[in-house]
């Protein structure tokens, strides 16, 4: 089934609210602004890559994780239970050994965020571990972002954690007007609509990402 998700229609100016968060948490927004650019020069490939290939991979939905807050152990809380259940939704995935051990690794990165997190009620991190720990969830659950989406803060709101569409990347698809014509181009495309909705095609016609 195709994810869709009620999000702005891509604007003129998205690419220039990219450089607008501010420098914060010790450049944890900067390092999600960065990260929301270079995972958009990568989208394409990796949309391309999932759209070609049997995946029963089963994504997170589009929205918020965590909002209104900066703080470490807060982040690590709500990235933590959010991985987690990525993990438990994908159950049927980790059948082999090498799956196995890739959800062990997962669970691990939930298990030693939590384990910060309960070793001090007044919560201090000299050593800038909870840091490490928030990259290392937000590499993880990179993972299980939709394809032509990302994990990071929304364009518009630094405090705002969440699965997103890349903008950047969507826009550099070729537009087609059907499923049809996606399948004649051979691959990934979009269909932009009159009131700017988005359905975002796969190289066989499927959809991949539908943006209302």
């Amino acid at each position: 089934m195709p994810l869709t998700a009620t999000i702005q229609p891509i604007s003129a100016d998205s690419k220039l609210r990219h450089g607008s968060l501010p420098w914060v948490l010790g450049g944890l927004n900067a390092w999600s602004t960065y990260r929301r650019r270079t995972l958009s020069t990568s989208a394409r490939k990796l949309g391309k890559s999932l759209a070609t290939t049997e995946d029963t991979m089963k994504y997170a939905s589009l929205g918020s994780v965590s909002t209104a807050t900066l703080r470490d152990d807060d982040l690590l809380d709500a990235f933590a239970d959010t991985l987690e259940w990525c993990v438990q939704d994908n159950a049927e995935e980790w059948c082999s050994d090498d799956r196995r051990k890739e959800r062990d690794a997962y669970l691990k990165i939930v298990r030693d965020a939590r384990e910060l997190c309960d070793e001090d009620d007044n919560f201090s991190d000299p050593d800038d571990i909870a840091s490490d720990l928030i990259e290392e969830l937000s590499d993880a659950l990179q993972n299980f972002a939709p394809p032509y989406c990302y994990f990071g803060t929304h364009e518009g709101d630094g405090a705002d954690f969440g699965f997103w569409p890349s903008h950047d990347s969507i826009e550099e698809l070729p537009h087609v007007e059907d499923s049809d014509g996606a399948k004649a181009l051979g691959e990934d495309c979009k269909f932009v609509n009159d009131h700017g909705n988005v359905t975002v095609f796969g190289s066989d016609g499927s959809i991949l990402l539908e943006l209302v």
